[in-house]
């Protein structure tokens, strides 16, 4: 029973210690991911938005969204997710394009050096 309990010990030590290896050596890890994606260890689903929204949705709230008619406020944030495609959107994500477009609306002294 001793020695069940030493070798548990010595194995997730050494786990431990491959784990920190690898998590902090890039290449290791690429090796790793490669690996488990060789193995078939990690599926590769591809949803839809309206199916990975209702996921993510029903692991936080246990429950489904009412996208047809949101009423409470998460629920219209995910039908603003689905229905609400502005361009703008995209250009503001990106920290230089946002720069651009301040300075073209005539807001360039707002901005910081």
């Amino acid at each position: 029973m001793k020695n069940d309990t030493k070798n548990k010990t010595y194995l997730q030590k050494t786990k431990g210690r491959l784990r920190r290896a690898k998590n902090q050596n890039p290449w290791l890890l690429l090796v790793w991911h490669e690996w488990l994606r060789a193995r078939g260890h990690r599926e590769t689903r591809k949803y839809t938005d309206i199916q990975s929204i209702n996921r993510l949705y029903h692991s936080h709230a246990v429950r489904y969204p009412d996208l047809e008619n949101p009423t409470l406020f998460s629920e219209k944030q995910q039908w603003l997710k689905l229905n609400y495609r502005d361009p703008l959107m995209v250009q503001c994500a990106d920290k230089f394009d946002v720069r651009k477009y301040i300075e073209d609306q005539g807001y360039a002294e707002t901005l910081n050096e």
